[in-house]
């Protein structure tokens, strides 16, 4: 199952979005608001929970697009918390 948080405080436990074996071509994640924060073409587990700056992001939920290399696409969200 895709992940629905991620606590990025360096404990190794959900530190990233972690999409191995998903076969995800590309990822956009949007803010709350929906403005577009982050996307990666290949993506596997780049995110945690920063901008396209590198840059935190605040503790938040956050909603993705995944575009799979079989063509489909499949809309989530996910929360972004350095506490678990």
């Amino acid at each position: 199952a895709i992940p629905n948080a991620i606590t990025p405080n360096n404990d190794g436990n959900n530190d990233f979005f972690d999409l191995t074996g998903f076969n995800v071509d590309r990822i956009e994640i949007y803010s709350r608001w929906g403005r577009l924060v982050y996307n990666r073409n290949g993506y596997i587990k780049e995110w945690h929970g920063q901008n396209m700056k590198g840059q935190e992001l605040p503790d938040s939920t956050y909603y993705y697009i995944l575009y799979f290399k079989s063509g489909q696409q499949k809309q989530g969200w996910v929360y972004k918390t350095a506490w678990h």
